[in-house]
């Protein structure tokens, strides 16, 4: 990012559109003066106290009234001098207060400054400007609260601990490169049981990141079934809107519709897909393809089924190759019970192994608590007593990498590997985390962070 430290920046910091209250913000050596020139306000600045006042174009025209803060430098945002101007919304009159801050001397941030530059001042590392964004981007309650928990550290106290670990273990390693004479066989046991709990640390990281990732991501999840099952029922439940067409004609639905979920704070991305079944119509064919290449991304699929009549046999097959698939959580609805279930439950309990069998009617809402805590409890059964951390796609892979040279570096060491090129495997180990951290990261990694930021923030 071409960033000037000299250059006092502004920028609206709320997104754009009508609204109560817009901020304009200032961050930068001349802030204040640069507030000065478009606020009418009688001298003297108390730091972090709001100031009534009106807008000014420099003309005697004014523009609004605001409530502005001064938050010097270093106890801001930024770590800058910062001046914030809480305007009313809507798209002309922040922009005009922006306009106004760049002709007293400002220039326009470019996206995401403000936070690169709480970055660069020491505010805060890599892994919590991260979890800015997630924030920003939560879904749920559950991964507002994770992202907020990681912008106040929670990431970087565990991947700093685990640094901490490693710089010891390299330590030792290296004091027996330096003094082996006086290295013992009870010190490279020692050695070798810290390596043992850095990968215990490191791997009890991924399994909280995988139980944040539950909580915030969405779980890809696939409704399948017959054609005229309940499944566009099923999913317009689900979301809460009658979005998709359900008709008692088999067919109905041709490609999917896909959708967020926040059920209770677990986060599904729930996609309705064409009945599966022999047709001879192309375009349905074409639907129930989509149908077949989405199983291979889902986590969860729910299999909805007529319950009031027989299963057609084209469908059990169907059946018989999901839940041979590895990694899926499978729950079975039987629908339509309002019209008698004559479907043989045992059967397809014996035949499939299925995680849950729910009995329903869609149609007349008959089962939806139960769908729904079902859901919960299969999604969350494996690591409901793990503590969730939130991770991203770049921070996970990095972790991945720390538990897959951790895990290399115990082999050899088994292998008769010797401390010198042990070392080499920590000293990546502690690159890794200097990236993840951000205290030895490339620009074009910074430039990927930020370039996901929107402009203000």
């Amino acid at each position: 990012m071409n960033n000037s430290f000299a250059d006092t920046i502004a920028a609206v910091a709320t997104p754009p559109g009508s609204g109560g209250v817009a901020i304009v913000r200032l961050s930068g050596p001349d802030s204040l003066r640069t507030a000065e020139e478009v606020v009418r306000k009688s001298p003297g600045w108390i730091p972090r106290r709001m100031y009534f006042c009106k807008i000014s174009d420099g003309e005697d025209n004014v523009i609004d009234e605001a409530l502005t803060v001064y938050m010097p430098a270093p106890h801001s945002y930024t770590g800058e001098d910062v001046v914030e101007i809480h305007c009313h919304g809507g798209l002309a009159v922040p922009n005009i207060i922006v306009d106004l801050c760049v002709a007293a001397g400002a220039r326009l941030a470019h996206p995401g400054e403000f936070t690169y530059r709480a970055f660069m001042s020491g505010k805060m590392d890599l892994a919590e400007v991260e979890a800015v964004l997630a924030l920003i981007q939560a879904r749920s309650k559950d991964g507002a609260a994770l992202a907020a928990a990681c912008l106040g550290g929670s990431l970087s106290a565990h991947i700093k601990s685990v640094k901490d670990k490693i710089l010891d273990v390299a330590a030792r390693y290296e004091a027996e490169i330096d003094y082996g004479d006086e290295f013992v066989s009870s010190d490279m046991s020692v050695m070798r049981d810290n390596c043992e709990a850095v990968l215990e640390e490191v791997e009890g990281i991924i399994s909280m990141a995988s139980r944040g990732r539950t909580l915030t991501e969405g779980i890809e999840t696939v409704l399948i079934g017959p054609p005229n099952a309940g499944k566009s029922t099923l999913w317009n439940l689900l979301i809460g809107e009658d979005r998709a067409l359900v008709t008692p004609y088999p067919g109905t639905t041709r490609d999917m519709l896909a959708e967020y979920v926040n059920l209770d704070g677990l986060c599904l991305h729930v996609t309705d897909t064409a009945g599966l079944r022999d047709t001879d119509d192309f375009v349905e064919s074409l639907g129930i393809a989509k149908t077949k290449g989405s199983l291979d991304r889902a986590e969860l699929i729910i299999i909805v089924i007529d319950g009031s009549c027989d299963i057609p046999e084209d469908f059990l097959t169907v059946l018989d190759s999901v839940v041979k698939m590895p990694d899926k959580r499978l729950l079975l609805l039987l629908n339509k019970q309002d019209c008698g279930l004559t479907a043989d439950e045992e059967m397809l309990r014996r035949r499939f192994s299925l995680d849950a069998i729910c009995r329903c009617s869609l149609k007349l809402g008959q089962g939806t608590a139960e769908i729904k805590q079902k859901i919960r409890d299969i999604c969350l059964k494996d690591n409901v007593n793990t503590k969730p951390l939130n991770v991203n796609q770049r921070q996970r892979q990095i972790i991945v990498k720390l538990r897959d040279n951790l895990t290399s570096l115990l082999r050899d060491l088994d292998s008769g590997v010797t401390c010198d090129c042990l070392l080499y495997y920590l000293h990546d180990c502690i690159r890794w985390i200097d990236e993840l951290t951000g205290e030895n990261v490339s620009d074009d990694i910074l430039d990927r962070v930020f370039s996901k930021f929107c402009l203000g923030k």
